[in-house]
């Protein structure tokens, strides 16, 4: 079992107040259950299943949620993920780094974007 960082300021934030309980039950789905990258493979089937709410509902939160993710057809990346795991800046020598930039490397379709987003200047393993 991992153990994550949490934004307890986050129920104070005017956007995450403004969500339906479905939506905020689902980010944090997804939040808690992405790899250490950020990246969570879509299966809105599963987090319907342990949140106990319909799919259906869950694809309208999913599409509430866009703007925080980059998305392609297979998987998510939260864009706030490696900021709140503290890992703003790239220290290539930290362990917990090499993984997630393995991971990333992984991404094909969705690398580029994420490295345009971090502003991280690194080689990719």
């Amino acid at each position: 079992m991992g153990i994550r960082f949490t934004e307890t300021e986050k129920w104070a934030d005017k956007l995450f107040r403004k969500w339906k309980p479905e939506t905020k039950l689902l980010f944090l789905f997804i939040v808690d259950n992405c790899d250490c990258a950020g990246f969570w493979e879509i299966d809105l089937e599963l987090a319907a299943f342990h949140i106990g709410i319909e799919v259906g509902t869950l694809n309208e939160s999913f599409k509430e949620l866009e703007d925080r993710f980059l998305s392609d057809s297979k998987s998510v990346w939260v864009k706030s993920f490696l900021k709140h795991q503290k890992h703003e800046s790239l220290k290539p020598q930290d362990k917990a780094v090499i993984g997630i930039l393995r991971r990333i490397a992984r991404q094909k379709s969705l690398r580029d974007q994420v490295l345009t987003e971090l502003d991280w200047e690194c080689e990719l393993p």
